[in-house]
C-alpha cells in the first residue's frame, strides 16, 4: 500500500517533465566529454526516475552510470555542493539523483566542512517500514493468542504479502543506501566527522525500520574503536557528545515488526525490532569512546 501512495505522489508531481527543444547539438564524440550545468543533470534524473517510477516501479538504472552514459562532465565542486540539496521532497527520487551523481566521481573527502555538512544534513530520507494493514494486523493480533492451525495457509499468505511489502520499500530505499554509505565511506575522521555522521545514519535508519541499521551500527562500533585514542578524531568535546547520545539511544524502542513466525499449530509470533543496539554494542561504544577496551565477559 505505501508503494502505491508513492507512486500516485509521484504522478501528480507538480514538476513535469519538459520538452526537449529543437536544434539540440550533436552528441559529443567517442572519448570526449560534454560540460553541462549541474541543475541540467540533476533535472533530468529527476524526471526519468519519477516516469520509470510511475510506469513500472523501478529505478532507470541500475548502477550509478549517468556520467558514462550521458558522456557528460561536470566539475567535483558543484557535484559536491549539488549533493548538499533536497532534489525533490520524495526521499527515493532524491537518493535517486544524488546516487547517479555518484558516476561523476568527486571528491567527497576533500570537500569543505560546510559542504559536508550540507550534505549530511540533507541525506535522502528513507521511506519507512510498512505497517500491517488492518486485516493482517486483526489475523496476526488473534493467532498470537490462540492456535488458529486451520486458517495456516491464509496466515502464510498473509505473511508473504507483509514481507513482500517490506521488500518493495527496500528496493525503493536501495539508492539512498548506496548514497549514504558511499559517503559516509569518504567523510574524513578528523574531527570526529565521520563518526558523527555514522550515528545520525544508524539512527535514521533505525527509526525507519531499515534492518540495513545493522550494518550502519558495526561500522560506527568499527570506527570509534580505530581511533579511540586519537586527539585528532576523539576530541574531548566529541567524547562527550558521544556518552550523551550513546545514552539517548539506550532509551529508543522501534516497534515496527522485524520477523512473523508461524508455528505448526497455527499460532504466530511477531517479533519487533526493539532496541537500536546489539550484544551490548552500547557498552562496547561506552568503553571505546572512554579510550579503553571493553572489558570481556
Amino acid at each position: 500500500m505505501l508503494t502505491v501512495v508513492l507512486l500516485m505522489g509521484i504522478a501528480h508531481a507538480e514538476d513535469k517533465p519538459k520538452e526537449g527543444a529543437g536544434g539540440e547539438a550533436p552528441p559529443p564524440a567517442a572519448g570526449q566529454f560534454k560540460p553541462i550545468r549541474v541543475e541540467e543533470a540533476c533535472r533530468e534524473l529527476v524526471n526519468e526516475c519519477r516516469k520509470k517510477l510511475r510506469e513500472l516501479k523501478v529505478f532507470p538504472r541500475k548502477t550509478s552510470n549517468y556520467a558514462i552514459e550521458t558522456n557528460t562532465m561536470i566539475e567535483g565542486d558543484q557535484v559536491i555542493k549539488a549533493m548538499g540539496r533536497r532534489w525533490d521532497r520524495m526521499g527515493p527520487i532524491d537518493g535517486y539523483v544524488k546516487w547517479q551523481l555518484l558516476s561523476y566521481q568527486p571528491n567527497i573527502s576533500q570537500a569543505d566542512k560546510r559542504d559536508l555538512g550540507q550534505i549530511v544534513s540533507n541525506l535522502p530520507e528513507l521511506l519507512p517500514r510498512p505497517p500491517f494493514t488492518p486485516q493482517q494486523a486483526k489475523v496476526f493480533a488473534a493467532a498470537e493468542k490462540t492456535a488458529m492451525e486451520q486458517y495456516k495457509d491464509k496466515i502464510r499468505e498473509l505473511i508473504s504479502a507483509y514481507e513482500l511489502s517490506v521488500n518493495e520499500v527496500a528496493s525503493l530505499n536501495q539508492p539512498a543506501i548506496e548514497f549514504r554509505d558511499a559517503v559516509m565511506a569518504e567523510i574524513p575522521q578528523e574531527g570526529g566527522l565521520r563518526i558523527q555522521a555514522r550515528l545520525m545514519d544508524a539512527e535514521a535508519r533505525f527509526m525507519a525500520g531499515d534492518m540495513r541499521y545493522k550494518a550502519a551500527m558495526k561500522s560506527l562500533v568499527t570506527d570509534v574503536r580505530l581511533n579511540k585514542d586519537s586527539k585528532e578524531v576523539m576530541t574531548p568535546a566529541l567524547r562527550t557528545r558521544l556518552l550523551a547520545e550513546i545514552e539517548r539511544l539506550k532509551k529508543l524502542n522501534n516497534p515496527m515488526p522485524e520477523d512473523i513466525t508461524l508455528a505448526n499449530v497455527g499460532t504466530v509470533k511477531v517479533t519487533a525490532i526493539g532496541r537500536i543496539f546489539e550484544h551490548k554494542q552500547d557498552e562496547e561504544l561506552i568503553g571505546y569512546v572512554s579510550g579503553q577496551e571493553p572489558a570481556k565477559k
